[in-house]
């Protein structure tokens, strides 16, 4: 397997007293002395992006609007034409999770109900979404993970601890949690291996859990 295979994700795997076997989705199998997962894949919140044309009165800054209904409007200049939107939502979750296996057009007319009667400039911004060309729904939510390690399986970042976008520690407590495990793996090596997680988890929980 590719070292930078985003396609290939571990379904299975068997922890073991001195070792991980991994199986891979396509088949493969690998033994690894730990497995490290840092990334996730599901939603609790729907949120969709796209640009279009600048409207004039519009100050270059990003402009966050918190409306009623668990709703949230963003907007953003990225060019001198056109500008990036952002709304989200962590209302109406069943219909949010079956959304994004619908089509575009599905997605644009269910995004512009939801923010039709918003306020501000959200109706203003309802209307362009069918200009859009780049319009897209992606998610964004919190994990909570009460165990972060078994044996030699660890999880850091975004699939152990990921706080919610508006505190501000999403993108740093990743790559610290990253250097502070690899501090520990150093520190124990192979003969100690399995008590790295441990001491990784609590030096650094106390830290994640104030963020």
């Amino acid at each position: 397997m590719s070292p930078t295979d985003f396609e290939i994700f571990a379904p299975e795997f068997d922890k073991r007293d001195d070792c991980v076997d991994v199986t891979f989705c396509d088949g493969t199998a690998e033994t690894y002395d730990m497995l490290i997962g840092a990334d996730v894949d599901s939603i609790n919140m729907g949120i969709y992006m796209c640009k279009t044309l600048r409207i004039s009165n519009t100050n270059k800054l990003i402009t966050l609007y918190v409306a009623t209904g668990k709703r949230m409007l963003m907007t953003h200049i990225q060019s001198y034409t056109k500008y990036k939107f952002t709304w989200a939502s962590a209302a109406h979750e069943k219909e949010l999770g079956g959304v994004r296996a619908q089509d575009v057009d599905a997605q644009k007319a269910f995004f512009g109900g939801l923010f039709q009667n918003a306020g501000l400039r959200a109706e203003e911004l309802v209307g362009s979404i069918h200009k859009a060309t780049d319009f897209y729904v992606s998610s964004t939510h919190m994990i909570c993970s009460g165990m972060w390690s078994a044996n030699r399986v660890v999880l850091v970042g975004d699939a152990g601890y990921l706080p919610t976008p508006l505190s501000g520690f999403g993108t740093s407590v990743a790559p610290i949690g990253a250097t502070m495990l690899a501090g520990e793996i150093a520190k124990y090596g192979l003969e100690q291996l399995p008590k790295a997680p441990e001491a990784y988890e609590k030096s650094f929980r106390p830290y994640v859990e104030k963020s």
